[in-house]
């Protein structure tokens, strides 16, 4: 009987914390420099880009105190919307950063409907992940190609 609670109690540690599995740490500097040099057929896909500083990101209205880490990679083309954000939220602000991200991109969402429908169905259509603790969001035609090349950086 005494060895039952201790199989069942060992079984229950291993569900509980996962089989020992590692927590996911993305490299947010080399996220940065694997993606910007991404090619699909031959084109980068994000060669018109600049991470944004932080007081960029700030006038953005993105309260960085929220953010243990963030990455906005945007377009300096004013006809391109293009983009990646990965975020790692401070414990408890996750509902508040995912309100901010996906409050930004329907705020350029209704800039661009009125002037580049095109461009707006991509911002419309943009693709999410949570990766362990980290938010990624993708606009691009090539989406979720973007987001499985992130999950492999180290």
């Amino acid at each position: 009987m005494k060895f039952k609670k201790i199989l069942l109690s060992l079984i229950m540690c291993f569900i509980i914390t996962g089989c020992g599995s590692e927590p996911v740490t993305l490299d947010l500097e080399k996220v940065e420099i694997e993606i910007n040099n991404m090619e699909i057929d031959g084109e980068k896909l994000f060669d018109s880009n600049q991470k944004l500083s932080d007081d960029a990101i700030k006038g953005r209205n993105i309260t960085l105190s929220l953010y243990d880490e963030i990455l906005m990679s945007l377009p300096t083309n004013s006809t391109d919307v293009d983009m990646y954000i990965v975020y790692l939220p401070k414990e408890g602000s996750e509902e508040k950063c995912t309100k901010e991200i996906e409050g930004f991109i329907l705020s350029l969402y209704d800039t661009y409907s009125m002037y580049l429908p095109e461009e707006a169905k991509l911002l419309k259509d943009y693709e999410k992940e949570i990766y362990g603790d980290y938010h990624i969001y993708v606009v691009s035609e090539n989406s979720s190609d973007v987001i499985s090349k992130i999950k492999t950086i180290k």
